[in-house]
């Protein structure tokens, strides 16, 4: 959770915060500390907890203020839905919005996502290169 130390530095941040099922899993299994537990050391009014199911939350519209959207770790799972523009979950339904919103000349967003090293297939390396294309032609 080195996130949270550099998060914990930076004052002036604000930060919405969507965690997938699993990665609330893997931070259990890795740190043995829940996502609450790691979250409470955060000062109040900082940091905003969505859940990963409401696809009606302020985030996932297009209207909602944003600087920036980070997806990280991103799954190549992930990857392929935000590619190919599905919406199944908020992070999903918030990095499409980022990327819609990218085209905005008023507005100054960018969409960053980072995958772990794994091999990858010929149709996971279509999904990033798609990602990359569209992210590096907006910016």
């Amino acid at each position: 959770m080195a996130a949270s130390k550099r998060l914990s530095q930076m004052k002036e941040v604000e930060v919405n915060l969507v965690i997938s099922p699993w990665a609330e899993r893997v931070a259990v299994e890795e740190t043995g500390k829940t996502v609450k537990e790691w979250l409470s050391k955060e000062p109040s009014g900082r940091l905003h907890l969505h859940d990963h199911s409401d696809l009606s939350s302020a985030i996932s519209s297009g209207s909602y203020p944003i600087d920036a959207m980070v997806v990280i770790p991103c799954t190549m799972g992930t990857l392929g839905s935000i590619a190919s523009g599905l919406s199944m979950n908020l992070i999903e339904r918030s990095a499409s919005v980022t990327l819609k919103v990218i085209f905005r000349p008023s507005w100054s967003s960018t969409l960053m996502r980072t995958i772990g090293p794994s091999p990858c297939s010929t149709i996971m390396a279509g999904s990033f290169a798609t990602a990359t294309f569209v992210i590096w032609n907006i910016m």
